[in-house]
């Protein structure tokens, strides 16, 4: 009786891959992923070695080595493991599709995603990596321009999404429709893509992608002059979620662009230029074509305020950079922007007229921009507060509450009420709060009657919310976030002068 192979090295040097990838360690994963191909080639296991090689490639891929990426995955779609059932073909396919867009080989990038998922059509087994496969095509029609033939491809991917589709998977799928029907000018159905998208994306999942889809989103809305509420609370939970996961320099820079960009839609220049002319000198650590979008902004809003000799170099750099950064149709953008702007006191009269500014014309087919100054919010609920032991107060937070500066101030006011004069401690419940903007963060940290302050919450989502408000400036008082109430009652009574 032949003796059986020890798999327990091949086992754990894969788990070890998979965990760094997951880590998004991918040069581990990378290294580690080629020392389990290497033992399963030992063993002669073809299957084994072929999804090795598999991890390594996607590990390429998202470290950016696209070339090498591409190059691995050629080898195994060809290899005759892949042919030896539909979705490890389609694995290969769908890789080398991402790989060869990566790569700008766009035609080919169509028909490597069209392979995979003619592969798994119709399989529901394989429903998963056929919703991967018509991703994948939808990205490569779109980025050749062919936004008529990614939105037919969208519905296909949306008949997909049944209840069996986890939320996760769905989410991102309708990200991508989203994104495809602004591309298309179908800008209501992408608000209502990516509002499907945000329902079903979850920030106690995935708090980063959480923070890239409402950057990605704000983004697209931008695009389509979308100044509104929708529009700003995009940005507002990216730039949450953004803080709360320590994005990089460069992810907080991007963030600025769109903030900025908010505030050129809504009509406020002069902030969009405050946030815009610092954002210059960091130009390296953006994209090329990032820098040129801030600087095409830049270029607008100086128009809008009358500068309009810097506002002609701010646009000539623009379209320099769009070129660079092989844009051609956004460089021919700026440069017809340019040739429709027109003396101030001229473009001054005719605003006063009724007609219409030259900056209609940016986005052919979009609606003309009609800049709106953001509501006032809206009275916040009620905050409900109960006198503890010593000089304590217990302040509950309505669930599903937005909270803003209106919140803080009816928090003020109670405090005062139960505890006259004298300083407390505060243990907040924010359980079930939908957001907080970062008005109020600053305003909570700024009561001066609060001594110490007890942040309560239930969920990943309440825990990440209580600690964007604990990054406000309670630098002169301590403040934690607890998830029993137990706790921080205990911390609190071991506090120096604080009950």
């Amino acid at each position: 009786m032949p003796m059986q192979r020890d798999l327990s090295p091949f086992v754990i040097a894969e788990l070890a891959a998979r965990e760094s990838w997951k880590r998004r360690d991918y040069a581990a994963g990378y290294a580690e992923a080629g020392h389990a191909a290497e033992l399963a080639q030992e063993a002669g296991d073809e299957l084994r070695w072929w999804k090795m090689v598999l991890l390594q490639a996607e590990c390429l891929r998202d470290q950016g080595s696209i070339q090498e990426c591409q190059q691995l995955a050629v080898e195994l779609a060809a290899h005759p493991v892949a042919n030896s059932a539909p979705d490890l073909g389609a694995r290969a396919a769908i890789l080398l599709a991402h790989s060869l867009q990566g790569l700008g080989r766009l035609p080919e990038a169509v028909d490597a995603a069209t392979t995979a998922a003619r592969l798994v059509a119709g399989d529901f087994e394989n429903v998963y990596l056929h919703i991967q496969a018509q991703q994948a095509l939808i990205a490569a029609l779109a980025e050749s321009g062919r936004h008529e033939d990614a939105w037919q491809e969208c519905l296909d991917l949306e008949s997909l999404l049944t209840d069996h589709v986890d939320e996760d998977t769905a989410g991102k799928a309708y990200w991508v429709i989203g994104n495809v029907a602004f591309l298309s000018n179908r800008v209501n159905e992408g608000g209502h893509y990516h509002d499907l998208a945000a329902g079903k994306l979850s920030p106690s999942q995935d708090v980063d992608l959480w923070a890239r889809f409402n950057r990605a989103s704000a983004e697209m809305r931008l695009q389509a002059k979308l100044g509104d509420a929708a529009t700003l609370r995009c940005i507002e939970r990216a730039e949450l979620a953004t803080e709360v996961v320590g994005g990089s320099e460069r992810d907080i820079l991007e963030m600025s662009l769109v903030r900025a960009h908010w505030y050129y839609l809504t009509g406020d220049m002069g902030t969009a230029i405050s946030l815009l002319t610092p954002l210059r000198s960091k130009f390296p650590i953006l994209a090329t074509q990032t820098a040129a979008e801030a600087t095409f902004i830049l270029g607008r809003a100086l128009m809008a305020q009358g500068h309009e000799a810097e506002s002609l170099q701010m646009l000539d750099e623009a379209a320099t950079l769009f070129d660079t950064a092989a844009a051609p149709e956004r460089s021919a953008t700026v440069r017809g922007f340019i040739a429709s702007a027109e003396p101030s006191d001229r473009r001054h009269q005719q605003f006063l007229q009724g007609g219409v500014m030259p900056e209609a014309t940016v986005f052919p087919g979009a609606a003309p921009l009609q800049p709106e100054v953001p509501t006032r919010p809206a009275p916040a609920p009620g905050v409900a507060c109960t006198r503890l032991h010593d000089l304590a107060v217990k302040a509950v937070l309505p669930r599903g509450a937005d909270l803003n500066e209106t919140a803080t101030a009816q928090l003020y006011s109670r405090i005062g009420e139960l505890a006259g004069n004298r300083r407390v401690a505060v243990v907040l419940e924010l359980t079930g709060v939908r957001s907080v903007n970062r008005a109020a963060r600053a305003a909570y940290a700024a009561i001066p009657s609060v001594s110490a302050w007890a942040i309560l919450g239930e969920s990943p989502v309440d825990r990440l919310l209580g600690h964007f408000l604990l990054g406000g400036e309670f630098n002169s008082v301590p403040a934690q976030y607890f998830t029993a109430e137990n706790d921080a009652l205990d911390w609190l009574s071991r506090l120096d002068d604080v009950l």
